[in-house]
């Protein structure tokens, strides 16, 4: 039973992603020559490796590699602007 849940739940991840890496490509932030397979492989084998720091510090660490992996420089200006904006405190 185990099994069959985190088989859909894999599933349903992985479409997702596609569904994200595609609109990504479609507003021209990330590169049109990804192998979206392949990216969606590694970035499941980069998580579920033995973990020797905190959880958080890797997950930052893959999705911001990811992200400068797949991102046109339109993409890299838009994720950087996103990271400043999310790193202001807030006013008041």
């Amino acid at each position: 039973m185990y099994e069959r849940v985190a088989k859909q739940e894999e599933e349903s991840t992985k479409k997702f992603l596609v569904a994200l890496l595609d609109n990504g490509i479609k507003q021209e932030l990330f590169r049109k020559d990804i192998d979206k397979e392949l990216q969606l492989y590694l970035l499941g084998k980069q998580i579920t490796s033995k973990l020797e720091y905190p959880i958080s510090v890797i997950i930052s660490t893959i999705f911001i590699n990811f992200i400068y992996a797949i991102s046109t420089e339109k993409g890299l200006k838009e994720f950087e602007r996103l990271r400043n904006t999310a790193k202001r405190p807030e006013d008041g």
